[in-house]
């Protein structure tokens, strides 16, 4: 990857890609302050940005000094500028200069790391490896990234903690709200708040076996033709995958275990019948 120190770059040549960038929201006060800031002293950091076509740049690192720069009307900023980083090796770049800075909130982090994993293929591992962290770390921000939009929501607005947040996602988004109020309505601790989740995690769990399904053969057979049919289609596209092997080799692993014990207990149940019928 060649970077370029390029002493300034005109602002309008410059765009800030939504898609690319993992911060969503924009503090206004913090925005005014950071123009304050610029007309105090300029900006002392120059911009990372990644040269497109036509002329112009997509920032890396920056967006938030773009917004404020643009505020003050300011022709050009300095800026690095880069002619070969991948979309991908941008986002890991992002993330990992939050944990210097720790701009993001846990939840712009976790949408980060999912899109790494989504849209990139990256395995759970490899996330760990290239933001420098541990995978029990990552594992919790993927939890996070589960919450429903209205869990993140009253997050941002400091109403629920982050505990608060990662206790909730093992609910239901319908029962994550509905706990959320009652966080809010009795001011409940990061305590009571896992003990009050524990009996609604219970309470489901009781509904689910209370509503299981009584699986007949036919039905049975019915769903190992749908799983069958999966494999069949996407088959291709899994052979060809770069990362994540090893995860898909240890769930079909243990799938063999699962039909192989099925196996066995349908011969056993076979001979059982024979020797009554015997």
């Amino acid at each position: 990857m060649k970077i370029e120190m390029q002493a300034k770059v005109p602002v309008r040549y410059i765009t800030v890609d939504t898609e690319l960038q993992v911060r969503k929201t924009s503090n206004e006060e913090m925005l005014e302050e950071l123009k304050n800031s610029l007309n105090a002293v300029g900006m002392l950091e120059p911009l990372l940005v990644k040269k497109v076509k036509g002329g112009r740049y997509k920032v890396i690192l920056g967006s938030r000094r773009v917004y404020a720069a643009r505020r003050k009307n300011m022709a050009t900023v300095p800026a690095m500028v880069v002619d070969d980083m991948s979309d991908k090796d941008a986002l890991i770049l992002m993330l990992n200069e939050n944990k210097h800075r720790e701009e993001l909130s846990p939840f712009e982090e976790a949408m980060g790391i999912m899109k790494l994993i989504d849209v990139y293929g990256l395995s759970l591992k490899e996330v760990a490896t290239a933001l420098g962290s541990n995978d029990e770390y990552i594992r919790k921000r993927i939890k996070l990234g589960s919450v429903s939009p209205k869990i993140q929501a009253l997050a941002a607005d400091r109403k629920l903690n982050v505990v608060h947040v990662d206790t909730l996602a093992t609910l239901s988004r319908e029962d994550q709200e509905k706990v959320a109020q009652d966080i809010q309505d009795n001011i409940l601790s990061e305590e009571e708040t896992a003990v009050l989740v524990r009996r609604e995690f219970q309470h489901q769990k009781k509904e689910r076996l209370s509503r299981k399904i009584q699986f007949t053969p036919k039905k049975f057979a019915l769903r190992v033709a749908t799983i069958t049919s999966f494999f069949k289609r996407y088959m291709p596209q899994v052979v060809n995958f770069q990362s994540g092997r090893d995860e898909i080799k240890k769930e079909l692993a243990e799938l063999k275990k699962i039909i192989q014990a099925v196996e066995k207990q349908l011969e056993k149940v076979g001979r059982d019948s024979n020797e009554k019928k015997a």
